[in-house]
């Protein structure tokens, strides 16, 4: 899109950046001399359906954000068919232009970053506002200090698409396997793209490769990513076990909430400091900044027990000014509503102080007295919680939810095991093992998929001869499908032995009992797709067949021809034979009137 010289207040300088969905510009306020970052938006997405409305509402979340590891939006504003909002302008780097650079970052210089960025998202999520795009373009350098762009702009576009004409929303390097999916975004979501963040900036590389963007999302979703440490190996090993958490599958496998994170990075920091000439000092101020903008430390300490779902978000009343530059009030239609006919003139500067008075001036009001005992009650809550057992109604419900959605893993099993050893006479302890046994089914069939395609797996699959058999099967059912069905019963069924009659299938922990059920699957998928692949052909056969009928008379050779290929493809068909015998029928009759 070509620049107009102004918009709004904003006298428009050079382009700082352009992707998918518009352009990035230095700018000045002609009233104040401020230098503004100003991002213009693609006019086809303004017209788009929906688009304004979703503007809106994602404008009214941002403007409730004020932290200092948060670029601030200064305004928005309409002009003709622009959609505008100002930002902050920040000199420094992005983290992706550092790594295009060649730079490598030392653990040290991750876990810190990392820690800004986690208290950066949690003042967003204690808003309600998940960033859902977080990826080293949108972290910026300030100095030393962190600053993250870009909030909630992924949400603007809907969730019916993942790609646009001009770009990739959420970079797919970096997207969550629920975003793969197409689930619901959760604050969890964030949390796996740090851990993709943080893996890059260690080895120069996010953790997959993919040729494809479909190939990529299937990774994202069923692939374990090599260690870290094997291209970065002075990172310890306890960064690499954080890393490792926040990139699990399973969003509850994730750390309950970025604070807990950022608390879990800095002791880390601590434990593991010695003296470095070159390391990147981590501010005392800057910490300081930002866990003002965190909450309370009772806030803080029950944050560990609370649900993954976003917080109620908070109604602060920053002062605003509008200046009205022409046409109508307000910056945009409702959603359905017609685009005025007239060009459209409107920007709203954003101010945060009346937003900063508010979020600090009642702690600046708690004496040190009340603010102690604040403390020594969540210390006890947060105790109570964190040691307490599940309930039982609970700790079902969380077990039912992930085996009926699919998103049953290590940590379902382990909350089944759980439940049985604990409640051994519930009554539902039979539907429970069920579920066991078809989670771990499905996990053993993921990784096997996974194993095919060559990517590790999240742990090994041992060379026993469980599997040795299993994937003898396989090889036979790839040559010949009729062939491999035979295979697949014939390995289930070696498969199944009792451990009672043999000691040492008891031994190996019950896998073959798992390769067996799998063999049976496969055996009868490869059955239901003969079958299927079988009525398709004969079908195709019968109108070969009464095409040879109809053309008996004008073209016999051509007949006889079509009558010998369906003898000669489905004389072995049990299924074909009555198909079969009226093409040797037809194929005789024509044979005799040549001879005639």
């Amino acid at each position: 899109m070509s620049a107009p010289e102004r918009l709004g207040p904003y006298k428009i300088g050079r382009q700082r950046g352009k992707g998918g969905m518009g352009a990035v510009y230095e700018a000045e306020s002609a009233e104040t001399g401020e230098r503004v970052a100003v991002k213009m938006l693609s006019p086809q997405l303004a017209v788009s359906a929906g688009f304004r409305s979703r503007f809106d509402s994602e404008i009214e979340s941002l403007r409730t954000l004020s932290h200092a590891n948060i670029v601030r939006l200064l305004g928005y504003g309409e002009e003709g068919d622009t959609i505008y909002y100002s930002m902050e302008l920040i000199d420094g780097p992005s983290l992706e232009e550092q790594l295009a650079e060649g730079k490598r970052f030392s653990w040290r210089e991750t876990a810190q970053i990392a820690a800004q960025v986690c208290r950066a998202l949690k003042h967003a999520h204690d808003h309600g506002v998940v960033h859902r795009d977080l990826k080293p373009a949108n972290i910026l350098m300030d100095g030393e200090r962190v600053k993250l762009a870009d909030f909630g702009i992924a949400r603007l576009f809907g969730g019916a698409s993942i790609t646009m004409a001009g770009g990739v929303l959420g970079t797919a390097d970096y997207m969550s396997p629920e975003q793969a999916e197409g689930k619901p975004v959760s604050e969890r979501c964030d949390q796996y793209s740090l851990g993709a963040v943080m893996y890059a900036l260690l080895a120069g590389r996010p953790p997959f490769r993919a040729s494809s963007m479909p190939e990529m999302l299937q990774l994202q979703r069923f692939a374990e990513p090599e260690p870290v440490r094997r291209y970065a190996p002075d990172t310890p090993e306890q960064l690499e076990l954080v890393i490792c958490q926040l990139l699990e599958k399973d969003p509850t496998d994730r750390f309950p909430n970025t604070v807990v994170l950022a608390k879990h990075l800095e002791a880390m920091l601590r434990a593991l400091a010695h003296p470095a000439e070159d390391d990147f000092e981590y501010s005392q101020t800057l910490a300081s900044d930002a866990d003002r903008n965190d909450g309370d430390l009772a806030e803080t300490l029950m944050e560990a027990r609370r649900t993954s779902g976003p917080s109620p978000t908070s109604a602060p009343t920053p002062a605003e000014r509008t200046m009205q530059l022409g046409g109508p009030t307000g910056l945009m239609p409702d959603s359905g509503e017609e685009l005025a006919p007239v060009p459209r003139k409107t920007f709203t500067a954003v101010s945060t102080a009346d937003s900063a008075a508010e979020l600090g001036g009642w702690r600046a009001a708690l004496g040190p007295l009340v603010l102690l005992l604040l403390v020594i009650g969540a210390t006890a809550i947060g105790y109570h919680y964190w040691t307490r057992p599940t309930p039982r109604e609970w700790l079902y419900q969380r077990i039912a939810h992930d085996a009926r959605s699919d998103e049953g893993g290590p940590s379902t099993l382990a909350s089944i095991d759980e439940f049985l050893e604990r409640f051994p006479q519930d009554p539902r302890r039979d539907q429970l093992g069920e579920w066991r046994r078809e989670i771990s089914l499905n996990r053993l069939e993921r990784r096997l998929a996974i194993a095919r395609l060559g990517q590790p797996t999240e742990t090994p699959l041992e060379s026993s001869a469980a599997r040795l058999l299993y994937q003898r099967a396989e090889t036979i059912a790839q040559r010949d499908p009729a062939a491999g069905i035979a295979a697949f019963e014939g390995a289930a069924a070696l498969l199944s032995v009792d451990a009672a009659a043999d000691p040492a299938e008891a031994e190996e922990g019950g896998e073959a009992a798992g390769y067996a059920e799998l063999a049976e699957r496969e055996a009868q998928a490869l059955r239901e797709r003969l079958r299927a692949e079988g009525a398709v052909l004969r079908e195709l056969a019968h109108r070969r067949l009464t095409h040879a009928r109809s053309i008996v008379d004008s073209d016999p050779n051509e007949a006889k021809r079509i009558a010998e290929g369906l003898v000669a493809l489905y004389g072995d068909d049990p299924d074909a034979q009555s198909l079969v015998n009226d093409a040797r029928r037809l194929r005789q009759s024509l044979s005799d009137n040549a001879a005639e």
